[in-house]
């Protein structure tokens, strides 16, 4: 991978971090990193993004703290919702 492209990509998953956090109603996503590992954002507070663009900070319900730098972010998408059988 080239030093551009990875600059494209890591501004294209915190656009899309960001696009996902200021949508309106907010639908939960999730963060899937370059290491295999997912993070779900259930509402906007569980997630930060730092100053300089270059880290995203996922709170975890269990009170945990992720640290994603964001070149290790591989894929961000909204959940899909389960469907309730009729």
């Amino acid at each position: 991978m080239t030093p551009d492209h990875n600059m494209h990509s890591k501004i294209e998953a915190l656009a899309s971090v960001q696009s996902l956090l200021a949508a309106e109603p907010f639908r939960p996503f999730e963060i899937a990193t370059t290491g295999g590992k997912t993070f779900t954002v259930p509402h906007p507070e569980y997630l930060h993004v730092s100053v300089m663009g270059s880290r995203v900070y996922i709170d975890g319900a269990d009170g945990s703290l992720a640290i994603v730098h964001a070149s290790q972010i591989s894929h961000v998408a909204t959940k899909t919702r389960k469907r309730k059988a009729a």
